[in-house]
């Protein structure tokens, strides 16, 4: 097995777990309970890797360097790079009016209207733009010359990297709808890994370009946006692996900080690949399949994901009178943190989404169980991590139902036996989209975080109407308030045409026959007005 899945060493394998050692050298747990949960890391492991949705990409780069700058410590770095083989050229910030292409194939176009090409880049000045570009790298992000040409050399060749995420155009809540939609993803995004396009309302993904720390999936409200490395499908799997145990959950980068750090009793790590990616599901989903408090460490943990954290401590002190999560961004806060961690009684849950469930609806699921039939006030909204509600007019909405088909996640849906609007809080995004959907301004939206009562889970009827009859055949076509809107707007144009007034009130089939003998009618009278003067 030593050709699979080692222990330490990455460079070979296509499955490693550094995480074992650590936890066999540092852990207090028994000889007998570390069988168990080295029987269990592995697994988890083999689950990841079983799941992951990696497809193989590769670049080819060669040794051609543009340094942008012209101070001394750029000159003194070209000489390096010249040194290491580096085929090296340097040009003035201000010559340069753009950089397009990727690694391996950049092009700077030129001021004087000519254009150099190169595969990578160093910048000697601040650009936000440029150094967003995986291979185009900013002095200041390293701490020597050395460092950076190693960052450098370590791409020559041929370049390989994997996909980082996937992507469901279907629930995104962008994807070819309106202006000022959503696009968290690309907002959180620091480099050129996601980008939204307004002018044709498409998201655009670049894996080279991506680093892989996941913001993007924290902030996605919909789950269009997934972590290939580590997908939903494998959390759910791996998170039974805890039944009955504290989660210590590590970014694999960080593993190294804790290497003299001692684990207590009971706590078992969680490797995820990068620090950013976990959301309110994700971290609800760790809480109750493992029934006890959730520790994190890691020095860089996102906006959304710090959000979700406060979220959820919340809902946890006010159904179990105590936090959940611990979140640690330095050693001596996991290390005040970790004694602090236990079970917490009566919060054990297992949940299974169905497949292509959308995350708010697992979420809600996990939610629902925590309150029960319980009143527990309110759970404001962040900034990122949105709940609400909204509110409709009844005396202007008319049923027309075009919220119903605004709605991509099924919190508004009409009821075409009740003939109502229903709304269920639990799975709305706050997107907002169904506001100037509604030809009525009917709707309005309330960013009022999450409700603590079981009403919150369920549909409630927003509107309701009956339906119109067509005084022809008698058939129901049509809601009253549609019907009366329409009559409202066109009999003042049909006064004194008694077949068109009467129109207004007949299903399409009716429509035409009463038209057909409007038009049968006046043929007649222009007949005998015709025959009088003759």
């Amino acid at each position: 097995m030593s050709d699979f899945l080692l222990m330490d060493p990455p460079q070979i394998p296509d499955l490693h777990a550094p995480e074992i050692n650590w936890y066999l050298k540092n852990s207090l747990d028994s000889k007998e309970e570390k069988l168990k949960t080295l029987s269990l890391l592995y697994e988890a492991r083999a689950i990841k890797f079983d799941h992951a949705l990696h497809q193989d990409y590769e670049e080819s780069v060669s040794p051609s360097l543009l340094i942008i700058g012209e101070s001394q410590s750029a000159k003194e770095f070209a000489s390096k790079a010249l040194e290491s083989s580096f085929e090296v050229e340097i040009l003035p910030y201000e010559s340069i009016e753009s950089i397009e292409g990727k690694l391996g194939a950049f092009v700077a176009n030129l001021t004087d209207g000519s254009s150099r090409e190169f595969a990578q880049g160093v910048l000697f000045r601040e650009d936000e733009f440029a150094s967003k570009y995986m291979g185009i790298e900013k002095v200041s992000d390293f701490e020597d010359a050395k460092e950076l040409l190693e960052k450098l050399q370590s791409r020559l060749g041929i370049y390989r990297y994997k996909t980082t995420i996937t992507y469901n155009p279907e629930i995104c809540q962008y994807h070819h709808r309106r202006e000022k939609s959503c696009s968290k993803c690309a907002t959180l995004c620091p480099t050129f890994g996601v980008v939204n396009d307004d002018s044709k309302m498409e998201l655009l993904f670049s894996q080279l370009d991506c680093v892989g720390c996941g913001g993007c999936i924290s902030a996605c409200p919909t789950g269009a946006i997934d972590y290939a490395p580590y997908p939903k499908e494998a959390l759910y799997e791996i998170a039974r692996l805890y039944n009955e145990t504290t989660i210590l959950m590590i970014p694999e980068p960080f593993l190294k900080d804790l290497e003299e750090v001692t684990l207590p009793k009971g706590i078992t790590p969680l490797i995820i690949d990068r620090e950013k990616f976990p959301s309110e599901m994700h971290l609800l989903t760790l809480l109750q399949e493992s029934g006890s408090s959730l520790l994190f460490y890691s020095p860089i943990i996102s906006r959304p994901t710090k959000e979700a954290n406060e979220m959820l401590n919340q809902i946890y002190l006010k159904a179990y009178g105590e936090p959940a999560l611990y979140l640690a961004q330095d050693i001596p806060t996991l290390l005040e943190a970790l004694p602090k961690a236990h079970k917490i009684e009566k919060s054990l849950y297992r949940y299974t989404p169905k497949p292509n469930e959308l995350r708010r609806k697992t979420f809600g699921e996990r939610l629902r169980y925590i309150i029960k039939e319980q009143e527990l006030g309110q759970v404001p909204s962040g900034d990122f991590i949105r709940y609400g509600e909204i509110k409709v007019d009844q005396e202007k909405c008319t049923l027309c139902l075009s919220c119903v088909g605004a709605c991509n996640v099924n919190a508004l849906t009409a009821n075409s036996n009740e003939f109502t609007l229903d709304f269920n809080a639990s799975l709305c995004t706050t997107c907002g989209y169904c506001l100037p959907s509604c030809p009525e301004n009917a709707i309005t939206l309330e960013l009022s975080g999450i409700t603590l009562a079981p009403s919150w889970f369920e549909s409630k009827v927003m509107a309701r109407d009956e339906m119109f009859k067509c005084i022809e055949c008698g058939k129901p076509f049509a809601t009253k308030k549609s019907v009366e809107k329409i009559k409202n707007l066109m009999s003042p144009l049909f006064v004194g045409n008694a077949f068109k007034l009467k129109t207004l009130e007949c299903c399409p089939d009716c429509k035409v026959k009463v038209m057909v003998g409007f038009s049968s009618e006046a043929d007649s009278k222009r007949e005998t007005i015709l025959e009088e003067v003759e």
